[in-house]
Protein backbone atom coordinates (compact mmCIF):
# COMPACT_ATOMS: atom_id res chain seq x y z
CA UNK A 1 0.00 0.00 0.00
CA UNK A 2 1.15 3.49 -0.79
CA UNK A 3 0.06 6.36 1.43
CA UNK A 4 -1.79 9.00 -0.62
CA UNK A 5 -0.47 11.71 1.71
CA UNK A 6 3.27 11.04 1.93
CA UNK A 7 3.77 8.34 -0.75
CA UNK A 8 5.40 5.95 1.73
CA UNK A 9 5.19 2.33 0.50
CA UNK A 10 4.05 0.16 3.41
CA UNK A 11 5.21 -3.45 3.65
CA UNK A 12 2.81 -4.43 6.45
CA UNK A 13 -0.93 -3.74 6.63
CA UNK A 14 -3.24 -3.61 9.66
CA UNK A 15 -6.73 -5.08 9.46
CA UNK A 16 -9.18 -2.97 11.48
CA UNK A 17 -11.63 -5.89 11.62
CA UNK A 18 -9.44 -8.59 13.24
CA UNK A 19 -6.82 -6.13 14.54
CA UNK A 20 -3.90 -8.14 13.12
CA UNK A 21 -0.91 -7.14 10.99
CA UNK A 22 0.11 -9.05 7.86
CA UNK A 23 2.37 -8.52 4.85
CA UNK A 24 0.71 -6.10 2.45
CA UNK A 25 1.13 -8.40 -0.57
CA UNK A 26 -0.97 -11.07 1.23
CA UNK A 27 -3.99 -8.81 0.77
CA UNK A 28 -3.95 -9.33 -2.99
CA UNK A 29 -5.03 -12.33 -5.02
CA UNK A 30 -3.67 -12.56 -8.53
CA UNK A 31 -5.80 -14.02 -11.36
CA UNK A 32 -5.09 -17.65 -12.15
CA UNK A 33 -2.13 -18.00 -14.49
CA UNK A 34 -0.57 -14.67 -13.54
CA UNK A 35 1.31 -15.93 -10.47
CA UNK A 36 4.39 -16.81 -12.53
CA UNK A 37 4.25 -13.43 -14.27
CA UNK A 38 4.02 -11.60 -10.92
CA UNK A 39 6.95 -13.60 -9.51
CA UNK A 40 9.06 -12.62 -12.54
CA UNK A 41 8.17 -8.96 -12.00
CA UNK A 42 9.19 -9.17 -8.36
CA UNK A 43 12.49 -10.85 -9.28
CA UNK A 44 13.20 -8.07 -11.78
CA UNK A 45 12.32 -5.40 -9.20
CA UNK A 46 9.19 -4.16 -10.97
CA UNK A 47 6.72 -4.03 -8.08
Amino acid sequence: GVCPGCSYRWQITFCPSCRQFSPHEDWYHWPEGSVEERERELELGRN
